[in-house]
């Protein structure tokens, strides 16, 4: 039973492939995937199902958290610019 296994990786991959371009999107695919992976690791390692889905699981967790932590840099990269940027001095011109 390798489905929460392939789910987290599915996810992740998703995740990392948005996480740069639609942060929101990414980010709740990430932590949809993080806790699947989590679960199907814990299952394999108490012995619940067969390993063989053992690197799936461990690399849909760090897909997730690695699309995570891309959002976070993307976000604070965007938002850290537009501190930056000068004010207009009779304020927005249409």
């Amino acid at each position: 039973m390798r489905g929460l296994a392939t789910a987290s990786l599915v996810l992740g991959i998703i995740a990392v492939v948005f996480a740069p371009f639609c942060g929101p999107i990414g980010v709740v695919l990430a932590l949809i995937g993080i806790p699947l992976g989590g679960v199907a690791v814990a299952r394999i390692r108490s012995g619940q199902v067969a390993a063989d889905g053992r690197g799936m699981a461990i690399a849909g967790l760090v897909l997730g958290i690695v699309a995570l932590v891309l959002a976070l840099l993307v976000f604070l990269v965007f938002f850290g610019a537009a501190m930056n940027l000068p004010d207009l001095p009779n304020g927005p011109t249409i």
